[in-house]
């Protein structure tokens, strides 16, 4: 049988779906449809729960049986991988505990796509007892004794069944099979609130025996559980007639109930029990002793005990409200005859403990999720980076969770760009939070944050709970390269230059991580008269170093300086981009000759010209710059018939 419930603790979380699972169903059994849960949950449309992902999210470190089950993908079918026992899911409670839940629920999570829409959903799996246990005793056989002064009434506790199943199939009664004219059942159960399955068993004396007539009984004790159909488990038990001692130790009261807190020291004294025998001499003297505490032999474990000879209840161990509020001791008070003869009186002893804010808040990440985060930079305000839980074992006041804040694990008063933020819970002991941005993240600026997360209970010495979140931020390429000489860049190269003569070095940084700030360089030179025509054959870069050469021999007589620009690019894609102007200018060398300007020059001269005159005119011209260009006039050989010529 399955059945399926849904709920929701407010608009803004805690919803959940619950199914109920028989146990020993075969791997395979669908539990619940989740689909249908969600839409009905979250009154979607019907179209949208088809498009509907679902993923079980898996803790490797619990054990409490979310290992057993899965969900499809596209259908959301919640169903069973393996054979679900519920005993081994839900084991039996410690021998200290004294309620027990009927309910075996597994907790499961399951994040459902689209996120934005529906998110995690708490998916509480009840697993359905079936009653496939026989109650058993721990031994087949067990052997007591009445003396034969004892009168009607008397008792004398028997051992007592376990059953595994829960609910009203571990819920035991006892009978005598086939009755006795003799003895019949005492039993005593330690009130409501206490499991029935804890119940103490006597033996009690229904008429007088008598030794010499009949020293020994044969009975057949019978535990049936509450199933339908029930179990059954026996025991055969053996009664012996003793001789002697004819009074039992009585307590003066029927049922002690103390009150203590918890985390008293050990030694301390917290009641005292008291019970007198009618006898004489050691048949009188009383001694104590626990035999049952919550339905369980006392062992070594338990934290109270009686004082053999006082009848002091003391703490021998730890109280821990959390762990168990109220224990129920069985005290035996015993007198001193012969073992044989000894005589035994019972009573209830409940001790409630009470809570002590002794437990600070516990946070951890949600699902177990690592704490250490990863942010890209420049994502949204208010984007959730982590869901945390919070819970506080304590009750009342004490359990509830009153605030919690973040700060700078380094730095309390530091400004952070993350907040808190309270999901709302079904419970007061508990709490969900995300841990969400306030500001728009900057790598460049800041590339780690330590989190302090801070809870504090109601408490009235409050308690504060920590754990710290590391946040790493990611980068993004939202950073261009930038030149360290961002001005425009003026160079001189001497012409007649060699090959890969060297020209300059350009550098520029880019702040971004990885690709993102790693640098490559270009470069491109423009024609004067046309800007669209490239010159690239001039100057070349080293596009890793940013290293400029000559990638030909200049001529300043043909150009003399050029215009180029140096881009710089990472390695993102796209990329950013920065560039810078270069201009080379040519400098000059004295490489060219004067030239005239006609290859002969003819001149006519009268005779008998004085000494000084003008015969005629020549020019040259030199293409350098000053000084290389200043000509002078010479004729060739320095003949002394010749002529002089004038600069």
């Amino acid at each position: 049988m399955i059945t399926v419930a849904a709920g929701n603790g407010g608009p803004t979380g805690g919803h959940f779906v619950t199914f109920h699972l028989l146990e020993e169903q075969p791997a395979g059994t669908v539990v619940g449809n989740l689909a249908q849960s969600v839409r009905e949950l979250y009154r979607l449309e019907p179209g949208m729960s088809q498009k509907l992902q679902f993923q079980l999210i898996v803790d490797d470190h619990r054990e409490d049986g979310a290992c057993r089950f899965d969900v499809e993908d596209d259908t959301g079918l919640l169903v069973t991988i393996q054979t679900v026992d519920r005993e081994h899911v839900c084991p039996s409670s410690s021998r200290l505990t004294s309620q027990r839940d009927d309910d075996c629920i597994v907790l499961l999570r399951v994040r459902v796509s689209p996120i934005d829409r529906i998110g995690n959903v708490e998916v509480r799996v009840v697993i359905d007892d079936v009653n496939d246990h026989d109650p058993y005793f721990s031994s087949g056989t067990a052997e007591v004794s009445f003396p034969e002064t004892a009168t009607s009434g008397t008792l004398t506790q028997l051992p007592t069944a376990t059953d595994l199943d829960a609910g009203k199939n571990g819920q035991l009664s006892y009978e005598l099979v086939p009755s006795s004219d003799v003895f019949d059942l005492l039993v005593l159960s330690g009130g409501a609130d206490v499991d029935v399955g804890s119940s103490d068993v006597f033996l009690r004396l229904k008429t007088s025996v008598d030794r010499e007539t009949q020293s020994a009984f044969s009975l057949m004790l019978v535990a049936t559980d509450s199933g339908n159909p029930s179990r059954t488990g026996s025991m055969s038990v053996t009664v012996v007639v003793t001789d002697a001692n004819d009074h039992a130790p009585k307590f003066n009261a029927t049922r002690y109930e103390f009150t203590t807190s918890e985390n008293q020291l050990t030694g301390s004294v917290i009641g005292r029990v008291q019970a007198t025998d009618a006898d004489e001499g050691d048949n009188a003297r009383v001694m104590y002793a626990v035999t049952r505490i919550n339905g369980d032999d006392p062992g070594d474990e338990g934290p109270l005990t009686v004082d053999t000879d006082t009848g002091e209840v003391i703490v021998v161990g730890e109280l821990d409200f959390e762990r168990c509020a109220e224990y129920v001791l069985t005290v035996a008070a015993a007198d001193c005859a012969d073992f044989q003869l000894r005589q035994f009186g019972y009573v209830l002893v409940v001790v409630h403990v009470l809570d002590e804010n002794d437990n600070a808040p516990e946070v951890t990440s949600f699902g177990g999720e690592p704490a250490v985060v990863e942010v890209m930079e420049n994502s949204a305000i208010g984007t959730t980076l982590l869901e945390l839980s919070v819970f506080d074992a304590d009750s009342d006041m004490a359990g509830q969770v009153e605030a919690c804040r973040v700060t700078d694990n380094e730095d309390l008063y530091q400004q952070l760009p993350f907040s808190l933020r309270r999901r709302a819970s079904l419970y007061a002991t508990s709490g969900r939070y995300d841990l969400v941005t306030e500001a728009v993240l900057d790598r460049e600026v800041c590339d780690r944050y330590s989190l302090l997360i801070s809870c504090v209970d109601a408490g009235v010495l409050p308690l504060t709970g920590q754990t710290v979140v590391d946040v790493r931020v990611l980068d993004l390429n939202d950073n261009a390269p930038v030149f360290r000489n961002a001005t425009p860049i003026t160079l001189s190269l001497a012409e007649g230059n060699a090959l890969d003569s060297y020209v300059a070095t350009v550098k520029a940084d880019d702040i971004d991580l990885g690709e993102n700030g790693s640098v490559s360089y270009s470069i491109h030179c423009f024609d004067d008269y046309n800007d669209s025509n490239h010159s690239d054959s001039v100057l070349y870069i080293n596009n890793v170093t940013g290293v400029v050469r000559a990638a030909v021999s200049l001529d300043r007589e043909r150009r003399a300086d050029y215009d180029c620009i140096v881009v710089a690019a990472d390695a993102c894609r796209p990329s950013l981009t920065s560039s810078v102007h270069l201009r080379l200018r040519v400098a000059d060398v004295d490489d060219e000759r004067a030239v005239f300007e006609h290859r002969s020059y003819d001149f006519q001269v009268a005779e008998n010209l004085p000494a000084g005159s003008v015969v005629g005119y020549v020019k040259a011209d030199d293409a350098d710059e000053p000084p290389f260009n200043h000509v002078w006039y010479f004729l060739d050989g320095h003949k002394a018939s010749s002529p002089p010529v004038r600069n």
